[in-house]
């Protein structure tokens, strides 16, 4: 199963970035309900682990918190963009919240990401040696830039299963999990 560990974005990010592909349609958007924050990615679990994998989760304790919006970017650069991304600030907060979810991953056998973490919403995907149009930076400085410095509250993780397709993945809530 492929699966990853995420925090949902609340309504107003994705509404920002719906407006964005309203006004972009022809590049690889990520679809607004599917915006979400990456805590643990499981490229392979094997059916019989769910259970313990469930069980795990269910065990991590944190209360709710919040979470700030930075500014957007691009990965690997600006000068060579293939990845669109909306920032988080990292909070001692989420990187508890991180860092149990590591915990519960390795206890199952799943190896956790060595780099360190970067929070950020992927919100767009452009294609190996094309370059963004020219008016994406002024649609993303109207309605991404906007967000920087809200919050939102966290009061919740889940667990996601995902489905690769040619047009984009399909992601399924397997299970939530309260901050208590």
């Amino acid at each position: 199963m492929r699966l990853f560990v995420a925090i949902a974005m609340p309504e107003e990010a994705q509404a920002a970035l719906k407006r964005c592909r309203q006004e972009l349609p022809r590049l690889r958007w990520t679809r607004p309900e599917q915006l979400h924050l990456t805590l643990g990615f499981i490229a392979d679990l094997a059916a019989e682990k769910l259970p313990d994998l469930l069980a795990a989760l269910g065990r991590v304790r944190r209360p709710p918190f919040v979470i700030t919006f930075g500014e957007s970017g691009w990965f690997p650069s600006a000068r060579r963009p293939r990845v669109g991304w909306l920032g988080l600030v990292n909070t001692p907060e989420l990187t508890a919240l991180k860092g149990d979810i590591d915990g519960c991953l390795e206890a199952v056998g799943v190896p956790v990401e060595k780099r360190a973490f970067v929070p950020h919403l992927t919100f767009l995907r452009l294609q190996v040696g094309s370059a963004p149009p020219p008016n994406l930076a002024l649609a993303l400085a109207t309605h991404c830039s906007p967000l920087a410095g809200k919050q939102c509250s966290v009061t919740d993780f889940r667990l996601m299963s995902s489905e690769l397709h040619p047009d984009g993945a399909i992601h399924r809530q397997v299970a939530a999990f309260n901050l208590e």
